[in-house]
Order: structure tokens, then sequence, then C-alpha cells
């Protein structure tokens, strides 16, 4: 039954009412983790790491001049592995830990050139992600989470060219349902947020939310589930608003929801991730979309967009350096043609949201 243009206001007077609500209840996260306490925790681990990412570059840099330095963990034995080897490769590039070690150091220090060193871990991992997900078959599934970290790096940095093809590939991931993070306690409301931001940037149609390796979202505006938060679904309906000012207790809520989505607790988004625990990369990038409409970038006041690293840099070139170029033209020549290339997602102009659903709904948070 339709309703009365008085049920409509009403109702639509009930949502406003809620979400209000919601967004007044929500505060900066209690426990969220200080400059001074990341600081303290990088130095304590750090050297524990060193060997490691030692080890891995090492091996990089044999494999980039030829060389096989990688074993054969199946027989166990110390022998040589066989090729391919753009999982060993993946696994190499891992020496990138080091480099955001110093990165997000510098950066909570307030040091200066802690984004260039930034640069060079994001790039490692770019292609890190890029040859991981090579690997459909793989019986644990993909990290949504992994992947969307970099893309909202790369967002932050400018790489739009690389931006749009990680985009594109996630797009062919999560229809072929290979991510096995991306619905309940996984769901990751933040990253699905400027995931549907991007799919709308660069028109992809998708129909696959909260679909993945082991399961599905009965209904995606669940609480909980990918579109389980209507403020971020209102969020994500003006995104291409020129004028936010009436979202300003919106974007509030928004960075209130993004300390408490530091927690360490499996399925948040940065409950193991000491770089964007202060850093709001997800936040950044949706200013890089914006900046790319020609939008104006919205002035936000709160603790976690206060910081002097909190603010979007004028476009980067990519990074890359001798070791990288020799690993990819290695890879490109004997194994992985296309790597990197520009994977094609069928679009469409209109909006990604779900076919017929109103947009009651979407500020219902649920059917």
């Amino acid at each position: 039954m339709a309703l009365t243009a008085a049920q409509m206001a009403q109702l639509t007077s009930d949502i406003v009412w809620r979400m209000r609500v919601m967004m007044e209840r929500l505060e900066v996260y209690d426990r969220w983790l200080a400059e001074e306490a990341l600081i303290k925790h990088i130095d304590h681990e750090f050297s524990k790491s060193e060997r490691r990412w030692a080890e891995d570059f090492d091996r990089l840099q044999k494999y980039a001049y030829g060389g096989n330095p990688f074993e054969n963990v199946i027989a166990g034995d110390g022998s040589p592995a066989e090729p391919p080897f753009f999982l060993d490769v993946a696994q190499a590039l891992t020496c990138a830990g080091r480099d955001y070690a110093v990165a997000t150091r510098g950066m909570l220090a307030h040091e200066e050139g802690w984004n260039q060193t930034l640069k060079k871990a994001s790039a490692y991992e770019f292609w890190r992600i890029r040859l991981r997900q090579r690997a459909r078959k793989s019986t644990l599934g993909m990290s949504f989470n992994s992947a969307m970290a970099i893309l909202t790096d790369c967002l932050f940095l400018g790489w739009m060219e690389q931006v749009e093809s990680l985009t594109r590939e996630i797009y062919s991931l999560y229809e072929a349902r290979r991510y096995s993070d991306v619905q309940g306690r996984f769901a990751q409301p933040l990253y699905h947020w400027i995931l549907r931001i991007l799919f709308d940037y660069y028109q992809i149609s998708f129909d696959g939310w909260g679909k993945g390796f082991r399961g599905q979202a009965k209904d995606v505006f669940d609480a909980d589930e990918c579109f389980g938060e209507p403020v971020l679904n209102a969020l994500f309906a003006s995104w291409r608003d020129s004028d936010l000012r009436d979202k300003q207790d919106h974007i509030i809520w928004l960075c209130n929801y993004y300390t408490h989505r530091t927690c360490e607790k499996d399925g948040n988004e940065f409950g193991n991730d000491l770089l964007h625990t202060r850093f709001p990369a997800v936040i950044l990038a949706w200013f890089r979309l914006r900046e790319c409409l020609g939008l104006h970038t919205p002035e936000i006041h709160h603790p976690l967009m206060d910081s002097s690293y909190a603010c979007l840099p004028e476009r980067q070139p990519f990074y890359t350096d001798e070791t990288l170029e020799r690993t990819l033209a290695r890879l490109r020549e004997e194994e992985a043609q296309d790597l990197g290339g520009m994977l094609e997602a069928p679009g469409s102009a209109q909006k990604n949201e779900e076919q017929g659903a109103s947009w009651l709904r979407r500020f219902l948070g649920r059917k």
C-alpha cells in the first residue's frame, strides 16, 4: 500500500530523529590509542622484525637480478621452488613492512618526509596485493581488508591510474565471491562505504554486496552488515553534493565511528593496523574523489582530523625503484604478461545502489 503524504512526512521525521539520536550517542572511542602509545609499540617491536624484512628484501633482489632464491615449501627439504614464482615474490614484497613502520613512526612523531617513505611502502604493497589477487583459486579466500587498505592509501597519494586498476580488480574478485571478509562481523562498513563511492565514481554497477567466499549477508542493511550504518548510507547518498554544511553532524559521527573501528577486535577495519589507527586514509580518500570532481573539501573539527598529517597532499607520482622495476619486468616476461593491467568491469551511469532500493531504505539502514 502506498504511503500518504502525511505518513511519508511522519516517516521522514522519524528517520531524521533516529539518526540524530544515533549521532549524539557516539563519541570518540575512549581507548583510542594516542600517538605516543603507538610510537612506543613500534619501537618495542621494530627490532623483532628487522631480520625477516632484510631476508625478504634479499630474496626480492636476487629474483630481480635473475636468480631463484625461493625454497620449495611443500617439499620442506630446502630444494629450490619451481615456477610460477608470483606468490613467492608477493611474500618477498612484505619487506616493505620496514618502510611502513618507519613511515608510521615518522608520521606520529610529526617528522618531515614521512610520506616519502609511505610512498615506497605503498608501491611495494600495491604490487604485493596485485600478485596475491592473481591466486583466484585460493582455498582460503582473499583479504578485502588488505585490498581496501592499499586502495585508500593510493587515493591519499593521488595515484589515480593505480586506483582505477585496483578498483576494477576488486570488483572482479568481489563479483566472483573471492573475498572472505565482507559479511557478518567482518562486514567492514567503512571500507564498503568508500568502495561504494569508488564504484559510483567509476560508474561500476554491482549487486553482489555482502556475498563472500564463506557465505552472504541475509540483508546488507541489517545492523553490523556492510550497509548497516544509516549515517554512512546518508553520506554515500550525498557524496557528490557541492555543499555538505548540512551534513556536519554526519561527518563528526563518521570521525567518531572511525575511532571505534580501531579497537583491536576481529572484523574491525583498523583493529590490527598501526598506520591507520591515527591516519584517516578512508576519509582522505573521500576528499580525493571529491577533489577529482572539483568539489569542496569539508572542513572538519575533530581530533581525528586535527593532526598535520590528516590533510590531502598534492597528487604524487607513482613510486618505483630499480629492484621493483626489474622484479616486475621479469614477472611480465616469464609468467604474468598482464600484471597491472586494467580489468574491464561492466558499468553504467546509475549509482551503485541495489536495484529498486528506496531512499527510505537507505536512510533507515534496513528494508
